[in-house]
């Protein structure tokens, strides 16, 4: 069944496509049967916005007083200033930053029709239509992703991983719930993307995130405590926050890298059995007498432990030893954490010289020649690791593969 939102107001937004941005809404109707819930609200499938068939959006809801108006200033707030940056820059911040491709597109206050409920929506982008695939999901195949995902795929999406938080924190926003399970990867661009933003917050304009944020394989010890001991996100400072997002996208790099969160092969990720095994190891090394290691991922660890090592002797040592520093000295010392602006920096020169330029795999057209001026022509294309597409030097719309020019004579096309 169809449920309507309507009394839409208060609308933020940024860019979505090159034309024909949604921004002015007056009706949205969705699917009533959540495709995915969480603790203040739930995802649901758009079938139409004002009255016409819409498919590749989702709308997320939320509930009750102080989420709806904490979310909607958070995402507000976020929207003015990515607006601000593509002003300058003339490029749409979601080509520029295809890592925010699971942002919100629009945000506002409204009402749920049939119940009356007041809400804040989230327009989103459908990522699982474009083919992103959840790496927290519990179908993700992670001994395919280990096994036949090449290792160039896995720098790149490292990169944009690093690149995309390096920027939130340019631009003093900090996103407070990061996970596998808000990290989406198209596998065949590759491309990845990041969701969930709305427990997040903007410390230089806002108090407090929404949320101090989630116990997950990622999260550092210390805020495991705080949420375990019922701390409010207003107790976190700032740099307390920066500090933990450090942790946790090296938590995230290398499991984007390696396909497992770096301390997978201890019985537990509790402070007490982490020390306990830094005191007698130095990670990600493992002396099998160690009571804190589960004997059944030795095995695979012995292979981590090859993998990092063939890695450092193929010229990736700075990548390896900023790993090896963050998950001894930086479990404890904040310091000692590489930043996102330093991972990124360093992932850059990393891809450039492994991976160089984008990769056209296929350019083609259905005519070779032209009969009279004024003829249609298309043009596909394929290809991998790039960031925007330029046929003519025209901007190309994200995730599509094939464009009309209208030629007046014959010339060259390049992609």
């Amino acid at each position: 069944m169809l449920h309507n939102i309507i009394d839409i107001n208060s609308i933020s937004g940024i860019q979505q496509n090159i034309s024909g941005s949604i921004f002015g809404v007056k009706n949205i109707q969705y699917d009533e049967s959540p495709i995915g819930a969480g603790g203040i609200g739930s995802v649901y499938r758009v079938e139409n916005i004002d009255g016409k068939s819409q498919k590749g959006y989702l709308l997320k809801i939320i509930y009750g007083a102080d989420f709806v108006d904490k979310t909607h200033e958070t995402i507000s707030l976020l929207h003015e200033k990515l607006n601000s940056h593509q002003n300058k820059t003339k490029t749409p911040i979601y080509i520029e930053f295809p890592e925010l491709n699971g942002l919100p597109i629009l945000t506002f206050k409204a009402t749920i029709k049939e119940s009356g409920t007041a809400i804040t929506g989230f327009l989103m982008r459908n990522l699982s239509e474009l083919e992103f695939d959840d790496l927290g999901a519990d179908d993700w195949n992670r001994e395919n992703y280990v096994e036949n995902i090449g290792f160039e795929e896995k720098l790149f999406l490292c990169y944009q991983f690093a690149r995309g938080v390096s920027f939130m924190h340019s631009i003093n926003f900090i996103h407070s719930d990061l996970k596998d399970d808000s990290i989406f990867l198209n596998l065949q661009k590759p491309q990845l993307a990041i969701i969930d933003y709305d427990g997040g917050y903007n410390y230089d304009k806002q108090d407090a995130a929404l949320t101090i944020g989630a116990i997950t394989s990622w999260a550092s010890t210390k805020f495991r405590d705080l949420i375990r001991i019922g701390k409010s996100s207003k107790d976190v400072s700032a740099t307390e926050r920066l500090d933990e997002e450090n942790w946790i996208v090296a938590n995230g790099l290398f499991q984007i890298l390696f396909g497992i969160h770096p301390f997978y092969f201890l019985k537990d990720t509790e402070d007490k059995t982490i020390n306990n095994y830094l005191k007698k190891n130095t990670w990600p090394y493992i002396n099998v007498n160690t009571e804190e290691i589960n004997p059944q991922n030795i095995d695979f660890q012995n292979q981590i432990i090859n993998g990092i090592e063939h890695l450092s002797q193929q010229g990736l040592k700075p990548l390896m030893d900023t790993f090896i520093t963050t998950f001894n000295e930086g479990h404890k010392n904040t310091k000692k954490r590489a930043t996102p602006q330093e991972w990124k920096s360093m992932l850059f020169k990393i891809n450039t010289e492994n991976i160089g330029s984008p990769t056209i795999q296929y350019f083609d057209s259905n005519k070779k020649s032209i009969n009279s001026k004024g003829e249609k022509v298309e043009f596909n294309w394929s290809g991998t690791f790039y960031e925007a597409v330029y046929l003519n030097e025209v901007l190309q719309e994200q995730f599509t593969y094939q464009s009309e020019i209208i030629l007046e004579d014959e010339k060259d096309i390049t992609l």
